[in-house]
């Protein structure tokens, strides 16, 4: 199959996609591979497509930081992106691509409280408001097209990501009342995979790398997971030495959620730290550096180890990202749907540390306070 009849659709196209998928593509192609094409859409609003039309869909990312004891800093500029598209504005053309390239491989980040439904009635000629009815309006549209070969690759920080997504797009279905067949076929023939993705992406500051800054580009460390639960290759739009196809996700997906984001989110609800702090300005504090340690070594890691026997390597590893002195990771980005965070990243630790200890964890208990 030709790069001319396939396509990457990618729903957002805010700066973590930009340092992760599409940074990928890009790397991926300046190795010598055959690329699909990617079509950004803005879920909402029209800004970032208006900015990357007006950058003729380029912008650059600075790779900074370390891999063990090796000190990387790589410039690219990144043109993987073929178009830029409002799903406000451009939603017809967005169909018309779904229903007329013979393979699609559809990617999104639409934060974790996304997967909800749209109770309007079905129009295919207007856009519909959530992203999993967006999403069934784009299979219905290629299902009608007598077209299959679809692979569904969420980015969405959400355990079992594609088979929640799928539960909700089947809901939304139901409210539509679309048809069993179509049903069927979004079940059966649709590809999803289930993925775990792990890359600290920021906005590049002068002050601290001394990089121009232009408002698409990227700052990421070298550190990168496409963790996809497969057997095998089959479906994803292109190699990279970040994805590592696994036959289960528990455990790296556990480490993750519970250790870098939780400590993400514990920093951000700590009162030791402004919210005008970056990550690493906050742990600059020798107080908070030795209270993030604390809460990572005595409560969360010996919570889950038992169920992740390389909790402990994580946490080792994640202080080093965390003290990556060329990520400028701001605590008020940091924050944004703050409180669901907390009950999906912290909360859960909290009970089992009681159940395991049969007393509170200190640190947690002070966090949580208002939600417990």
């Amino acid at each position: 199959m030709t790069k001319d009849n396939t396509q990457i659709l990618q729903f957002g196209s805010g700066k973590f996609l930009r340092g992760f998928v599409d940074l990928f593509a890009q790397q991926a192609i300046d190795d010598g591979l055959e690329v699909w094409p990617i079509t950004v859409v803005q879920s909402t609003g029209i800004e970032r497509v208006a900015q990357l039309r007006l950058q003729d869909c380029r912008y650059a990312a600075y790779i900074r930081g370390f891999l063990g004891d090796e000190e990387i800093q790589d410039d690219i500029e990144v043109k993987s992106i073929g178009k830029a598209l409002s799903a406000e504005h451009d939603w017809l053309e967005i169909l018309d691509i779904c229903r007329t390239v013979e393979s699609i491989v559809i990617t999104s980040n639409v934060t974790e409280a996304g997967y909800v439904l749209d109770k309007t009635s079905l129009d295919m000629t207007c856009c519909p408001k959530s992203f999993p009815a967006k999403l069934l309006s784009v299979l219905i549209s290629r299902y009608k097209a007598n077209l299959s070969d679809v692979t569904v690759v969420p980015c969405e920080l959400i355990e079992n990501n594609a088979h929640a997504l799928l539960n909700v797009v089947i809901d939304q279905a139901k409210v539509w009342n679309v048809t069993k067949d179509c049903l069927d076929w979004i079940r059966e023939d649709v590809v999803w995979l289930n993925t775990l993705v792990d890359r600290i992406v920021a906005s590049p500051s002068y002050e601290y790398n001394s990089v121009q800054n232009n408002t698409l580009d990227v700052m990421t460390e070298p550190y990168a997971l496409w963790a996809i639960q497969s057997t095998s290759q089959c479906g994803l739009p292109f190699e990279h030495d970040a994805i590592d196809m696994r036959n289960n996700l528990f455990e790296v997906t556990l480490c993750k959620l519970r250790i870098l984001n939780g400590a993400h989110t514990a920093l951000a609800q700590s009162v030791l730290c402004s919210n005008d702090f970056t990550v690493r300005e906050a742990l600059d504090n020798p107080a908070t550096l030795q209270w993030v340690r604390d809460l990572l070594y005595s409560e969360i890691a010996p919570t889950i180890v038992d169920r992740a026997v390389d909790a402990i390597e994580f946490v080792d590893t994640t202080l080093s990202r965390l003290y990556n002195p060329y990520i400028a990771h701001k605590l008020s980005d940091i924050r944004l749907m703050h409180e669901t965070k907390l009950r999906k990243r912290l909360l859960p630790t909290y009970y089992e540390y009681i159940d395991q200890n049969d007393q509170q964890p200190p640190i947690l208990s002070e966090l949580l306070r208002d939600l417990i």
